[in-house]
């Protein structure tokens, strides 16, 4: 039996050089805000980073015509896909981000959003808007230290 050496790695501190939103219009007149943010950097031994993020959206505009009942009920993400009431909404995007971190170690980070899909459910929020599902990708770009 072999035994496996452990795993080594170390956390990377950063700093924010430049967070904003993206911003969509939805076909239904809904103004969406999406953003991912950088959480935590680990380095591994061997070079490898491994990148926490998490990803925000929240309503930036909506139609009164789109409000519904108030609702304190949290969902489940399972409830929440048996209650899409439109799938697959078309939208456009209005601004783009790039998200910038400085590591510690000399690396800047860029992260961007890419919203991929927007789907509305029949049920409502606390303030009665419709709360929708947005399947979101990041994408990342790495630069090392320059002079």
């Amino acid at each position: 039996m072999m035994d496996s050496a452990p795993l080594t790695y170390e956390y990377v501190d950063f700093e924010i050089a430049n967070e904003g939103w993206n911003l969509y219009e939805i076909e239904d007149g809904t103004r969406l805000r999406a953003r991912v943010v950088l959480k935590t950097v680990i380095k591994f031994g061997d070079g490898r980073y491994l990148f926490g993020v998490e990803q925000i959206t929240g309503i930036a505009f909506l139609p009164e015509k789109l409000r519904g009942p108030p609702s304190t009920q949290k969902y489940l993400p399972e409830e929440l896909s048996k209650n899409i009431e439109i799938e697959d909404l078309e939208f456009k995007t209005l601004k783009e981000n790039w998200n910038v971190y400085r590591l510690s170690d000399g690396l800047t980070v860029s992260i961007k959003c890419e919203v991929t899909q927007i789907n509305r459910t029949r049920l409502f929020n606390e303030l009665g808007e419709p709360i929708y599902t947005v399947n979101i990708t990041s994408l990342f770009k790495v630069k090392t230290k320059t002079k």
